[in-house]
Order: C-alpha cells, then structure tokens, then sequence
C-alpha cells in the first residue's frame, strides 16, 4: 500500500493513469553524529524545540549538528532510556529502567523514596490538564502532588500492581496494567475498569483529537469511535509492533502506529503506510514522531528523518526509472507521464514506471506533446522521432546529425528544435508528411550556439543563444541583444511569465535577470543573485506553476520564487539529484510540479508545502573558561577570573529541516558592533580586557534574514593590579615620588647654575686660547668641500648647550616636560658597496661620486643643518631645532635622493647606488641631558648605519625615544640588540630582525 499522503500520491478515478508509488527521501542519524546507540525506545521535542532520544546506552539530545549523551555520570538513575515527557518550564521527565531522573535549568537530579516513587523501571510518562506528572511504573502507578516535586499512589490503586501506559482524555485519564485498562475520572477516588476485547498485554492508550480511543497491544489494535460504543478490532490493518506497541499523535491530529513492517499513519478514516518500498531506510519501526516544524522522524533500525516534511518525492532506479538522469518530462493527452532518460524512454503504465521497448541505451533530451496528440521526441543518438498514441507507429527522420536538446511548438503547430552542434532546425508538415528543415537565425554570427526553447504568452517562442535570445512572434524571429538591453549575450536559458516579465539566466554570470520588454528593448528591473538567495552560478531553465510561482532549475538544486523571497532545494531537502537539467520541468494543476535532475526525478507535493521556512531561532550550548564549563540554559551575568579570560563558546541554530543551509551570525559586544556571518557553530575570544561583554548569536536560512538572538553576558574581572584600590595606592606613591623628583630637581638646577657660572669664566679663558689655535687648523674638507670633523669639534658645542637647556624646566611648566622642535638629530650616512665604484671605474669617478652625495645631502637637508664629511665615504648630518620623532623622516628623504637618480662619472657613464643611515637624537638622556656627550651619541648612530648594512643596506635604522640614563646608553652599545625604551625604529620589516653583528 502507498504512503497516501505521500509526495507522489496515487491519482484516483478510472481516467487518467495511476501515476507510481514514490520514494520518500530520508536522511540517516548515527555514530558520525554522535548517536553511539542506535536501539532506540522513545523520542520526544522540548519546548526549546531540542530532539530528545532515549536509548538502551542513554539519553541523547540533537541540537541540529551533533547528539550530546547523558548517562548515569550525568545524574541519570540508570543508562537505558524507556519514556520521556517534556514539560512546562524547560522540564524533560525521564524514565529509566531504574526510576524516574527530571532535568530543569537547575540540572540533572535522580528521583527516588524520598520524593515519593520507586528506583523501578518506568514505563510511561504523562501531565494531566494541571501539569501534574503521572508516573507508570513496574511497582506502581503515581501521582505528582500539586506544588511540590513529590508523588504519591494514584487513588485507589492496589500496592504494587504495575501500570503500563497512560493517556489523558479531557477530565479522564486512562491507565493499562496488564491486560487490563482503568480509568480515573475527575473527583473520584479510584479507577473504573473499561471493557474490551482484548487478552494481551496493553502497551499503549491515546485518544485521538476526534475523541477516538486507539489501544494498542504488541499484536492488536482496537479502536472506540465514542464513548459508550464497543471497541473496534483492527488488529489487521496493522503488523506486530517490534518491541512493544507504540501510539503517537501529531500536532496536526494524526496518530502513529510503528509496526515491525512499517509505520501505518491514521489522519480520520485514511491509512497511510510507509514502507521500505516507500523509501524508509530501515526494516521496522519501533517509535515515531512528528516535530513542530513537521519533520517526520522515525525510530527503528537507527534514526531517521524524513527530507523537506515530505515535500519532494523520488523516482530512481529503485522505482522503475531507467539509467538514473532524467533529461526530460511530458504528458500527453491521455494524462500518461513520459520521462527521458540517460538510458532509455520510461512510461507510466499499471501504476509503475516501464521502459519503452526499443529505447534503452539510448538519451532521451528533448519531449514535446504535438497538438494532434503526437508525442515528439529528441536526444542521442541524434534521432528526430514521432509516435501516435494508441498506435505502434513510430516514425523517424534522418536529421538532424547532432545530439537533440530542445524541442517546442510554436503557435502556428511547428515544432522547432535545437540541437548541440548544429544549430536550429524546424519540422514542416506538408500534406500527411513531415519535412526537417535547418534554419538561419537572423543576425547569426560564426560559432553562435543555440541552447534552449520555451514557450512564451500570445504564443511566442522564445530561444535563448550565445549571442543573446530571440523571439518568434508573428512569424518572424526577432534578436534581442547587449544593445537591447541584456547584461551579458551569452545567454544560457530565457522564460516569459505570463504577466509579461522576461527572466534571463547567463552562461557565465551569476543570478537572473529580471526585464520588461518595452518596444525593441529589454528595461533591468532587477538583477537577483546570491544577496537575493540564488547561491548557484548555473540555472538551466525557468518555469511557471499552476500557482504563478516561477521555479528555477539549476547546478545546486532547484530554486522556487513565490515573489517575495528565493527557497532553494537541494538533496537534503529532497531531490534525488542536486543538478536539474534543462528540459525536465512539467507543472501540475493544483501547483505540484516535476524536475529532473541528474540523480532522478522529483515531484514536488503542493499539498505537503508549509511555505518557506521563518528564520530558526539561536541557542548558546555551552560557555567555556579555564576549566570552567556553563551549559545551556543560562541565567545571569557570569564573572571570569581575569586568568581565565579566554572564553569559548558553541552554539546552534535549532532546525532540522535542514541543517546544512544555517548560518549563523556573532559578535561580543564590548569588543565589536558589526555582526559576522559564519558557518562554523563555536568561536573563541582570547585573553579578553577586564570589561562587560555580551555574546550574541542569531541565525538564518539566507542572508538577511535572521531569527531572534540569543545572548550570554558576562563580565572579565581585573586582575589585582587592576583594581581601584591599587590604582588609588599607585597614583598616591607616584605623586609623592614626582614631588621628590621635583626637589631633587630643583637643587641641581641650583648646583648647576652656580656650576656654569664657574665654567663660562673657565671656558671663555679656553675659547681666547682656542681661536688662536684654530686659525692654525683647517676646517674644510678639500674634495668635497664640507667641513670636517674639526669644525664640529670647534664649534658645536654652542648648538648642544642650546639643546640641554631646551630641555630643562621652566617656571610654568612641568618638570622635564619636552617641547617640540628643540633636539639635534646626528645621521649617519655611508654610501653602500663604495669600493667597486674604485675598483672598477677607478678613484676619480669615486671622488665625482663623493662629490654628488654632497650636493644630494644638502638637497634634502635644512640650511640650518650641518653637512660634515666625516671621512671616506661616510658623511655626518647634523640637524638643529629637529623633533626626534622627525629622524626617520630626514632619513628616509636621504635615502630616497641616493636611489631615485643615478650618479654622472663622466664620459656618459652612469651607476646607481644607494645608501645606509642611522641615526640618534641629542640629548639621549633628556632628563640628565649633560652625561652622554654627543660623541657617545655619534657613536649610537654608527652603530645604527652598522645594523642597516648588515641587515640588508638601503634602509636606515635609529632612535626616536628617550633612555633613561647613561648607563643605558652604554648598554646599547655594548648590546645593541636590547633597546626596549629608545624608540628603536627601522625601514625594514620588523625591528626584531636586526642584525648587529
């Protein structure tokens, strides 16, 4: 028997042929998801929407991408799972083989003596109207009592009789034990039996929401239509239960009975079976149900959810459908179907798929359905043929040569085909016979393919083309273009809506084009692509249902617009293959339709259609810090040791209507606003700030459209040395130690004056001394003209003064407070690989080098800057009133003169060369400005010129900050590698990969 509401239901009436039995898609849970066991004994949804599973090994909860267990470590009373029962409040009710456990947001707790009920096996679990919790048990039936969690015995219920299953009926509620069935009514103090037929063991009682009272056995089945009336037997319509008997009811009404050959599904007086045939994956059914988004899930032989709630219906090989790709799909004028295949022509016949004699081995691409009834058909080998129904005659025509794979009518009853290499041919009928004929498209260029045909309104045809789509309309075809408006002229398939809209899809460019055709050109009305929710890059036609629904069939799946938004489906919604194929597109009355694709084909059952999906709501599973670990769900703002501020969390967006097409959207706010979109359900936020944080997750089915939040908020808690109290004590030590420093500074500022005042007497005696000595000396380099070392010797001490007193303090200002613009900046300048330019071209043409270099540095330098050639062919740049921090810059400017243009030696040579620099500012140590002397600080931007050599030349390498005492200035150039504090800084990448030696 048929799955009746299945998507390929069976099409009553004596007219029209039975159309097959499909295939129902399922997919299969187990280890790969982490559900370790598959003996399954019940099922059950939380109100979060959570699918519980309890099993002999024990409970697993399915937050859409992995199952999580909880045994006995877990709080569990014992492993093997038997009945559950969600409930108000976040309340799971478990039933074990050894007594009753409840979790709630407070955690897992094992019920026993204590709280009223048995460490027996619990068989069944239900709420009465109140909340309040029934409790079947092998030692007894309880009660929960009302505002407590604590049981009691049901009224009048003998000590020690077992019960077996409940069900709850209005103000009624029915209880099995053995072959026995009781019932309580509201007030009265102990149970009644009620009467039937049965004399086995009951397993299960329900009544359905039309008052029908279903009891089921192992190996029976019985049924009271209304109270009062005798119980049916029904024991035949339905096989033995594998383990025992089993009673679920829908959300919408219908009742579930698993059998141990299949599961039988009563919606009012219809039977609905499903079967392996049907396409369940395993051999019996042992528990069923139905979530709240309306997937099927089925328990046997493992786990196994039924795709797109049924929406799609397969045909394969396993159901009559030759070879395995479907090209295409007609039905004549019979209601028969026709499929082409990849390995032959198939029929429905007798309610099954059938091959069509003579026709395996062979691809069927292209079917059209003549007006005279005719069924025309195309493909490869490349085979024009015409068949009349009812009749064995099959005619066939020559040509075209090249592989078929288009074919359609157009209004005046000529079909015209397109083929693979050969372009478009049309078939004439003249008198009772028909003529092939190949036909020139206007404005054909050389290598034009054809692709595609489809039938427009007022009887167009439209064909889509390498060079752009035409239109056949009052006899005459017509080339719309890139002139007319297309975004790209290769175009891969076109489609006329009836309201007049021309949908076009590319060869190459993603999305679809939406036009409106005004006079000659094409108006974009919009471009839908990936944002719009067409994620594949290929669509190889577009269709209308009987709904005006356009479908898009593409390399990803099939795409269905309903004029608000894209739904895609792919195998995990259904179909049997992910790619469709052009021509394999039939619409139904009432708004199924069919699609081939290369794994099968599909039928999609309006009837079973919920609409799209609404966005699917985010939950935060877990949080994780240090070895701290917080599970759903949360309460409060949780505070993290500033140790363990790594915090890590993993979170889902709960659907199983398909889980692969969630995406997820996070951030923490405190640390960033923006929202990323990932696919990937955890994310770790490292070494945090003390601060207040708020984790946010939302989720979705395509973007821009998102379901509600979920939030975790917490707070990262500073550390000792960042609290207020310590800041407090370190601001209080640090005034009083300024204050000091002040002090200090004060008195030898007045040790100094009175210092100076000793030393300008001395020194005035030594200068009168000094100019009759330096009239003896000459200051001036004979080569390049720049002055010599000498010159600095005599006469830079003015500048230093200058400098040390800029940076002492005023009245006024803060004590050693620096102003801009009142250091010296020494720069070291060495010309590289100097030596081959006198190896090789001899000394003269080095001397017109030297001589370049000096008019290049007095380029960049500032007149008030001193140019000294400090010997060979290094110079020294001394730069007054410059701002430390402005070194690199000077450098820079000095490097790029000696690259930028090359060197004149004469005789119409040329070279390029190029230069290293470092660097140091005067005074190093502004706090002490006198105790580094600047020879020291020349002697630190040597070293500087030293590392950039060594580290690759043409770069430059200096200092930019401030040291802190001499002392330091020694141990740089002692160590020049640790200079923490100096504002090392450098033109190549990274500073830690000097070399300074």
């Amino acid at each position: 028997m048929a799955w009746a509401l299945s998507p390929l239901a069976v099409l009553g009436g004596a007219g029209p042929p039975r159309v097959p039995v499909a295939r129902i898609p399922f997919q299969s849970y187990g280890s790969a998801q982490g559900l370790e066991n598959l003996s399954l004994w019940c099922l059950d949804q939380d109100s979060d929407g959570f699918l519980w599973v309890g099993t002999e090994d024990g409970l697993y909860r399915y937050d859409g991408q992995r199952f999580q267990v909880l045994r006995r470590s877990s709080g569990l009373p014992d492993d093997w799972v038997r009945a559950l029962c969600a409930s108000r409040g976040r309340r799971l009710w478990i039933g074990t083989a050894r007594g009753l456990a409840l979790r709630d947001p407070g955690g897992m707790r094992a019920l026993g003596p204590d709280q009223g009920v048995p460490q027996a096996e619990v068989f069944a679990l239900a709420p009465d109207p109140q909340g309040l919790l029934w409790v079947a048990t092998e030692r007894g039936l309880f009660r929960q009592r009302p505002g407590a969690l604590a049981f009691e015995p049901a009224p009048g219920w003998v000590p020690g009789q077992p019960a077996r299953c409940i069900a709850m009926a209005g103000k009624a509620t029915y209880v099995g034990t053995g072959t026995r069935l009781l019932r309580y009514e509201a007030g009265n103090r102990g149970p009644v039996e009620v009467a039937g037929p049965w004399k086995e063991r009951l397993d299960a009682v329900l009544q359905d929401r039309e008052g029908r009272l279903w009891v089921r056995s192992r190996a029976g089945l019985w049924m009271r239509p209304v109270e009062g009336a005798p119980f049916q037997d029904l024991s035949r319509r339905v096989g033995t239960a594998a383990y025992d008997g089993s009673l679920t009811l829908t959300a919408t009404g219908a009742l579930l009975i698993p059998t141990v050959d299949d599961l039988v599904r009563v919606r009012g007086e219809a039977w609905e079976y499903l079967g392996q045939v049907q396409g369940l994956p395993t051999p019996y059914v042992n528990r069923a149900l139905e979530d709240r988004e309306g997937c099927l899930w089925v328990g046997g032989l493992g786990l196994h959810r039924a795709l797109s709630r049924e929406t799609w219906g397969q045909y394969t090989y396993q159901n009559g459908i030759a070879g395995g790709v479907v090209w295409s799909i007609t039905r004549d004028r019979e209601g028969r179907l026709w499929a082409g295949t990849s390995n032959g022509l198939c029929e429905t016949r007798n309610g099954q798929w059938s091959l069509v004699p003579g026709t395996a081995k062979q691809a069927f691409l292209a079917l059209a359905v003549a007006p005279d009834g005719a069924l025309w058909m195309g493909g490869a080998p490349a085979r024009l043929r015409r068949w009349v129904p009812g009749t064995s005659r099959w005619q066939e025509w020559a040509r075209p040569t090249s592989t078929i794979i288009s074919m359609a009518f157009d209004e005046q009853g000529t079909l015209w085909v397109v083929t693979r290499r050969e372009g478009l041919f049309r078939v004439v009928k003249s008198g009772g016979s028909f003529a092939v004929e190949p036909f020139v498209l206007p404005g054909a260029v050389q290598g034009e393919r054809v692709i595609a045909l489809s039938q427009g309104q007022g009887g167009r045809l439209w064909l889509a083309s390498s060079n752009g789509i035409l239109v056949l309309e009052r006899g005459a075809w017509r080339r719309l273009g890139k002139a007319q408006g297309l975004l790209d002229p290769d175009v891969r398939a076109v489609f006329e809506r009836p309201g007049g809209d021309i949908w076009v899809s590319y060869h190459e460019r993603q999305g679809l084009s939406q036009f409106r055709r005004e006079g000659d050109q094409l108006r974009l009305v919009q471009h839908h692509d990936a944002a719009s929710g067409i994620t594949a890059r290929k669509a190889y036609f577009m269709r209308e249902d009987t709904l005006g629904r356009l479908w898009v069939g593409t390399s990803q799946g099939c795409v269905l617009f309903d004029g608000a938004r894209f739904q895609e489906f792919g195998t995990m919604d259904g179909l049997p293959g992910d790619e469709c194929n052009g021509s394999a597109f039939l619409a139904e009355p009432g708004g199924d339709v069919w699609v081939g694709t290369l794994g099968g084909l599909a039928r999609f059952h309006q009837g079973r259609y919920a609409g799209s999906p609404p966005p699917p709501a985010s939950f935060i599973l877990s949080a994780s810090f240090g070895s701290t670990v917080l599970s759903f769900p949360f309460t409060g703002t949780v505070g993290i040791p500033k140790r363990d501020a790594t915090v890590e969390f993993q979170f889902t967006g709960l659907t199983y209507l398909n889980e692969a097409r969630v995406l997820n959207q996070i951030r923490l706010v405190g640390m960033e606003d923006a929202w990323r979109t990932t696919n990937i359900r955890e994310v770790r936020y490292q070494n945090l700030a003390p601060g207040t944080y708020r984790f946010e997750v939302r989720a979705g089915l395509s973007e821009g459209k998102w379901g509600p939040t979920a939030a975790f908020p917490f707070r990262v808690l500073p550390a000792w040395y960042q609290t207020w109290w310590f800041r407090c004590l370190a601001g209080a030590g640090l005034a009083g130690l300024t204050y000091l420093a002040v002090r200090l500074r004060l008195k030898a500022l007045n040790d100094r004056n009175r210092e100076l005042e000793r030393v300008v007497e001395t020194r005035t005696l030594a200068l009168a001394r000094a100019n009759e000595s330096l009239q003896q000396l000459t200051v001036t380099d004979p080569l390049t003209g720049l002055k010599n070392r000498r010159f600095l010797d005599l006469t830079l001490e003015e500048d230093l003064a200058s400098a040390r007193r800029d940076h002492r303090s005023t009245p006024g200002e803060a004590p050693l407070t620096l102003k801009g613009n009142v250091d010296m900046v020494f720069l070291m300048v060495d010309l590289d690989h100097f030596k081959d330019v006198n190896d090789t071209y001899g000394h003269a043409a080095g001397d017109k080098v030297l001589q370049q270099v000096r008019d290049r540095l007095h380029e960049v330098a500032r007149t008030s800057d001193t140019v000294v050639r400090w010997g060979g062919e290094e110079f020294l740049v001394v730069a007054r009133r410059m701002d430390r921090s402005q070194g690199a810059t000077l450098a820079a400017r000095i490097l790029e003169s000696m690259r930028s243009r090359p060197f004149d030696l004469g005789s119409g040579l040329h070279i390029t060369k190029t230069c290293s620099v470092g660097f140091c500012p005067y005074p190093l140590v502004p706090v002490r400005a006198g105790d580094v002397p600047w020879t020291s600080v020349v002697d630190v931007a040597d070293r500087c010129l030293y590392a950039a050599k060594q580290s690759g030349r043409d770069a430059w390498v200096g200092l930019g900050g401030q040291c802190a005492s001499a002392e330091a200035v020694e141990d740089f150039l002692k160590a020049p590698g640790d200079a923490e504090g100096l504002g090392l800084r450098a033109s190549v990448q990274g500073t830690e990969a000097l070399r300074w030696t």
